[in-house]
């Protein structure tokens, strides 16, 4: 579903003036407005006019701090009435939720989105979706796919724009030139990846350390559980496996993991010809 890239224009609108409250993105070509929205400020947001639209919503929880927050995807006639619902029976800490600026979308509409952001987040690695089904699913005329596909376009390059990656599926080792391909060894694994603006993508089929001081390394073992939790590392062997490809925030975050341990992935991650990923990025004098 990822559109070739090429310039647009974002206008982000501060409804309070606190950057840190709700904030209001769209395109300005596009029929599409996100709203970021933190739990706070919920009540603020119930009593906009769009907030009792149709619309597609996502539930954050950063309970662990690390900024990779789990993720619940969700749709409703009337997200202030299901919001409202949320706010009493789920843990979360913002709300990101889309919606029509033309107040055109159906229950159709908001159905198929759902369905299809989800499995997006899934390609992407999301953690914990709390989703327990795929979605509804019915027949969509073809017309009114191809209007959803290019509104959920918009809301993901919007949600992105906001700070939120859950719906970036990262490339594939299939897509990337050898020459960008770059890779991190230890005695007891070895890994490939690609660094881009996402992050440090960690390539399906590479190997993780078990952690092995627990007492010292507690964060980096935590981390690791959640990704067994997820799926996306599975043991074998006295060590880890990646089953997917998967986005780390930072390339050190990512060598954290792999390693299990603290380590500068700046240094630890180099190219084919030997170049750490620090030589292959830092500017020239």
């Amino acid at each position: 579903m990822n559109a070739t890239k090429r310039p647009q224009t974002i206008q982000i609108f501060l409804p309070t003036g606190d950057p840190n409250g709700i904030r209001q993105a769209e395109i300005t070509t596009r029929s599409v407005r996100v709203f970021d929205v933190p739990r706070s400020e919920l009540k603020l947001f119930t009593e906009t006019p769009e907030s009792s639209q149709p619309g597609l919503y996502f539930l954050l929880s950063d309970e662990n701090g690390d900024g990779e927050p789990e993720v619940y995807i969700g749709e409703s006639d009337s997200l202030r009435d299901r919001l409202k619902n949320h706010d009493s029976k789920r843990t979360w800490d913002r709300v990101v939720a889309a919606v029509s600026t033309s107040n055109s979308w159906t229950k159709v509409h908001v159905q198929y989105m759902e369905r299809q952001a989800i499995s997006l987040a899934k390609a992407a690695g999301a953690r914990q979706l709390g989703n327990s089904a795929a979605g509804y699913t019915s027949h969509v005329p073809a017309p009114l796919v191809a209007d959803c596909e290019e509104y959920l376009e918009t809301i993901r390059v919007l949600v992105s724009t906001l700070g939120f990656s859950f719906m970036e599926v990262p490339a594939s080792k299939e897509q990337i030139a050898d020459a960008e391909i770059l890779s991190i060894s230890g005695t007891e694994m070895t890994a490939t990846g690609i660094y881009s603006s996402a992050g440090l993508t960690v390539f399906a089929g590479s190997q993780a350390a078990l952690v092995r001081k627990s007492e010292i390394y507690p964060q980096i073992e935590a981390r690791q559980s959640r990704l067994v939790e997820a799926g996306v590392l599975v043991e074998k062997d006295g060590h880890f496996v990646f089953t997917q490809d998967h986005v780390f925030k930072t390339p050190s975050g990512a060598a954290d993991v792999i390693f299990g341990l603290n380590a500068n992935g700046w240094v630890k991650w180099r190219t084919a010809d030997g170049r750490t990923l620090d030589e292959l990025l830092r500017a020239p004098s």
